[in-house]
């Protein structure tokens, strides 16, 4: 079973630019992150379910790459994906991930 912590561990090995999310598919939790506010569930499972169809392909296939490279926890994060898709723990974390490097980016512009 994936972990939270061993997810958010998991997914430095992906290149999250290459999974295709769209910006602005991202961008009402993005704004919340942006702003300090800890999101609801409501809003990052919204989420989740609205750029899962954007990057469920290529995240299946980062991490079906990082099983064969034998990548710790790789068999874990494909169970989990397989198992949950995007009502798992890894697709909730990659899609935070996203959309705190959004909102990181939205603060060093508005500077």
């Amino acid at each position: 079973m994936l972990s939270e912590r061993t997810a958010v561990e998991f997914i430095d090995a992906i290149d999250l630019d290459l999974l295709g999310a769209c910006p602005l598919c991202l961008f009402d939790l993005a704004w919340a992150l942006h702003q300090g506010r800890i999101p609801s569930r409501g809003l990052v499972s919204g989420t989740v379910d609205w750029v899962w169809l954007e990057i469920e392909e290529s995240l299946k296939q980062a991490v079906v790459r990082l099983r064969m490279q034998e990548a710790p926890h790789a068999e874990d994060a494909l169970y989990d994906l397989e198992l949950n898709g995007s009502h798992g723990v890894l697709a909730r974390v990659v899609v935070e991930r996203l959309a705190l490097g959004l909102a990181e980016e939205m603060s060093r512009r508005s500077v």
